[in-house]
């Protein structure tokens, strides 16, 4: 890609007549509270970067290849990320430029870098990062003394900087933004879109026909480019519904009901269970039997419940669940000659006295145990404790005679007892 680029010459003739080996010019750049400033140190072969960045974890990195000019166009900074982009020539024959990036963390370490050549004179002139994907915008341009535009394309890489796959535009792109995870590009300077381009490289028009199922559970997602009405009201660029309601979407020339249930675990419509719940739920306004429910409350008391999630539209959904008593040691309708140990859960009373659990039963006599639950729950067991029957064998018989002294004979088969 043999291309004169004008101006870098022209710099290096001027610089040429005033300093020979060094020089430094400073940009700053904002990231996120911080500042980056880039120093630009034009050595006799190459035009190195050198970043250096204040205030939390400060760093001072050199960008450099031998034969290489930087120039940067500008730096994009994420949450973890620092991207320098713009573009690069060949010092040596002055002759070629070509669009990079290169990728640092925030402790300034160099993650990756790429080189981007299609044949023509080619710029980064944006970056964005978004569902974990690198969507660059780069344009070309012809050497005919203006470096008129040529076209433009954008390139996606996942993060190991790999490409996913480069998108031809028809026109240059003049206003662009990312939003809900898509590129939204416009070849006019107003915020109404002619395309947009998901993270896999799918590319969404206005015109698009939308696939809009009438349920989903936990989160319901939707992309589309420009505007759309939702309940009444105007929401652009995508949609992310996680919480419970019912919804209409009015996009185009097309209407869409749908709801959005939440995501309901630890519980099920009519279960039964003989130990302490605990219930979580995706997002709603959640009520158990009248009172507000936090997300991961435990529910350890026996009883009647009832679980709803109200969300928008009066849209809810309810659960009906009991917790038992959980009761041990004891069943109903049965007589027992041991003494006795009974563990429950709940409020217990027995032949009307309130007692708690362990429960230790040792007189004789009948007795009922009720344990009281949430919600009018009640567990009732009749049961009896007995004392042991007397023994009627032929030994015990025996031993209630007193006797001190047995003498057996057998005579012709005959047992004579004589008690002495």
């Amino acid at each position: 890609m043999k291309r004169i680029v004008f101006l870098f010459c022209l710099m290096l003739t001027i610089l040429s007549s005033t300093i020979e080996v060094d020089a430094q010019t400073q940009k700053r750049y904002d990231c996120n509270g911080a500042y980056i400033d880039v120093y630009i140190t034009i050595l006799e072969s190459s035009r190195t970067l050198t970043l250096t960045k204040t205030g939390t974890n400060p760093f001072q990195v050199e960008i450099s290849k031998e034969g290489i000019s930087y120039y940067v166009n500008d730096i994009l900074c994420t949450e973890e990320l620092i991207i320098v982009h713009g573009f690069e020539t060949d010092i040596n024959s002055n002759t070629f430029y070509d669009g990079y990036f290169v990728v640092l963390d925030f402790l300034g370490n160099q993650l990756g870098d790429q080189y981007i050549e299609h044949g023509e004179l080619e710029e980064v002139k944006e970056v964005y990062f978004f569902d974990q994907t690198y969507a660059i915008y780069v344009v070309q341009t012809f050497d005919n003394g203006y470096y008129e535009y040529l076209s433009s394309f954008i390139e996606l890489y996942n993060q190991d900087l790999e490409l996913i796959k480069t998108i031809e535009l028809p026109y240059e792109v003049h206003n662009q933004m990312e939003e809900n995870d898509l590129l939204l590009l416009s070849y006019n300077y107003d915020n109404v879109f002619d395309i947009g381009v998901t993270s896999s490289g799918e590319v969404i028009y206005p015109n698009k026909v939308l696939d809009i199922q009438y349920t989903y559970f936990g989160t319901m997602e939707i992309q589309f480019v420009n505007e759309a009405i939702l309940n009444g009201e105007s929401v652009y660029n995508g949609l992310t519904i996680d919480y419970p309601g019912t919804y209409k979407l009015e996009y185009n020339d097309d209407v869409f009901d749908f709801q959005v249930h939440p995501i309901i675990t630890g519980i099920t419509n009519d279960g039964v269970y003989n130990e302490p719940q605990l219930i979580y739920y995706s997002d709603g306004n959640a009520i158990l039997n009248d009172e507000l429910y936090v997300s991961g409350t435990s529910i350890e008391k026996p009883g009647k419940y009832t679980f709803i999630v109200r969300g928008i539209n009066d849209y809810s959904t309810v659960i009906d669940f009991t917790i038992t008593a959980s009761v041990e040691g004891v069943v109903n309708g049965h007589s027992y000659t041991d003494d006795l140990i009974v563990e429950f859960n709940g409020e217990g009373y027995l032949n009307n006295n309130y007692v708690s659990s362990p429960l230790a039963i040792s007189d004789v006599g009948d007795y009922i145990l009720k344990i009281r639950g949430e919600n009018g729950y009640l567990e009732t067991y009749e049961f009896s404790l007995i004392e042991t029957q007397k023994s009627s064998s032929l030994s015990g018989i025996v031993n209630n005679l007193d006797i001190f002294l047995v003498v057996v004979v057998v005579v012709t088969g005959v047992i004579i007892i004589k008690k002495k």
